[in-house]
């Protein structure tokens, strides 16, 4: 079992989406119902906050660094890091009044994947969608309640996906270039002691990582299902997770207190803080959208 150590006191109510950026050295994640992008170094140092005007679940690198695909909950949009500029691409299910974006990452392709939820019942309403870098938009996973551990495999072939109130996380046969996937396959189920499937990343060797809701863990899985490691965190609702900084071998790991009773925060004062932990393998590397989202990128389709 690997022991983690708070990096960063943010705080954030439902802290997600947490990325490292090599050629800004800088880590970026979420808070998403405070709709603020963080961002700080790999040692918690010159940590910064944005604010937004709307709720941001999720974000891919593009080819220019300060170009950024956001999941925003109404829909995708390009945010500028310079200039805190939202350039808005389309609507994410705008006939479905409950469903928003949720979870979302970049394939090894240059293709960003992400999937919504119902926000009222968790109810199958949502769906999960491929953007291309040429902005060709794809339905990839329909009737959805809670899309979560959105992650691929290293060479692109297997892509994984939660959806979090059934507790167990999928792999499936992923056609980059024509936007589907297939063979649904069970890679493990959690138990009620191990919480809810939340953002997940791949390491080098394959194997999949889980932060794991009202859980207080991180949990490895090898590429069979078997576990393969675990990180212990002080809190229980840690949210999601990436492999990053200069080595390519430290694990950072969202936290939240969302959902909280009073009594819970005082139980977990560390609550909504970022953590982190050095491992043994390395990240997949530097996955960016293949495109660099300039005043010309369009969507093909302005709905979902």
């Amino acid at each position: 079992m690997l022991i983690p150590r708070l990096l960063v006191k943010s705080h954030n109510q439902l802290g997600e989406c947490i990325r490292w950026h090599p050629e800004l050295e800088r880590l970026f994640w979420v808070d998403i119902h405070q709709a603020q992008l963080w961002s700080a170094d790999e040692d918690g140092g010159d940590v910064r906050m944005s604010q937004l005007p709307e709720r941001i679940a999720a974000f891919s690198f593009s080819q220019n660094p300060f170009n950024l695909l956001i999941s925003l909950v109404s829909g995708l949009a390009i945010y500028n890091l310079k200039n805190d500029s939202i350039k808005r691409l389309n609507e994410f299910e705008p006939q479905l009044a409950d469903t928003r974006l949720n979870d979302g990452n970049t394939d090894p392709y240059g293709n960003f994947v992400t999937g919504g939820m119902d926000e009222d019942f968790t109810r199958p309403l949502s769906s999960v969608i491929q953007v291309t870098p040429q902005g060709r938009v794809k339905t990839l996973i329909k009737e959805v309640g809670c899309s979560n551990s959105i992650c691929f495999s290293p060479e692109g072939k297997y892509m994984y996906f939660a959806d979090t109130f059934h507790k167990d996380i999928w792999r499936f046969h992923y056609d980059a270039e024509n936007g589907m996937v297939s063979n649904k396959t069970l890679l493990t189920r959690l138990t009620d002691e191990d919480g809810l499937p939340d953002g997940s990343c791949v390491d080098r060797d394959g194997n999949i990582w889980n932060a794991q809701h009202k859980g207080g863990q991180v949990k490895g899985y090898r590429p069979d299902g078997t576990v393969l490691n675990r990180i212990k965190l002080p809190v229980s609702n840690v949210t999601c997770c990436c492999i990053g900084g200069r080595s390519g071998k430290r694990m950072f790991i969202t936290t939240a207190w969302d959902g909280m009773s009073d009594q819970q925060k005082v139980a977990n004062p560390h609550a909504g803080g970022l953590f982190c932990c050095d491992l043994d393998v390395q990240g997949t590397g530097f996955q960016v959208f293949g495109n660099g989202l300039d005043e010309e990128f369009e969507l093909t389709n302005n709905q979902v």
